[in-house]
């Protein structure tokens, strides 16, 4: 599994909004990733994106990819069908070539903040 999926380390923003979660979370990242584009998903409240809730791997060039959740964090499943779970405020890397990941059903939306970083490997 740790070819495919890791945990960088833990994450506690000191203030749950898009600008610091950025700033914060940039410096424990690989530093490809580093130069790459942070998505902060804000609780919205909304449901989930049907897609979302089933296994998938996002388009390329996102060779992998960095993910974290204040709660309800993205599953991951790698090649061999082995399941991934991190705990809240986990930062996990994972290889988007070879695992497939989604958003654990039941997910309070109203509450979950969310990063993603698609990286190309650059």
């Amino acid at each position: 599994m740790g070819e495919e999926v890791r945990i960088l380390g833990r994450f506690v923003p000191s203030e749950l909004t898009t600008e610091i979660i950025q700033a914060e979370i940039r410096p424990l990242l690989p530093p490809c990733c580093q130069r790459e584009r942070i998505s902060v998903r804000i609780p919205q409240g909304i449901t989930p994106h049907p897609d979302n809730l089933e296994w998938h791997q996002d388009g390329m060039p996102a060779y992998h990819m960095v993910v974290w959740a204040n709660e309800d964090h993205t599953e991951v499943r790698t090649s061999t069908g082995e399941l991934f779970q991190a705990a809240p405020y986990d930062v996990v890397w994972f290889d988007n070539t070879k695992a497939s990941h989604r958003q654990p059903t039941g997910t309070d939306e109203s509450r979950r903040w969310f990063v993603s970083v698609r990286c190309s490997g650059a």
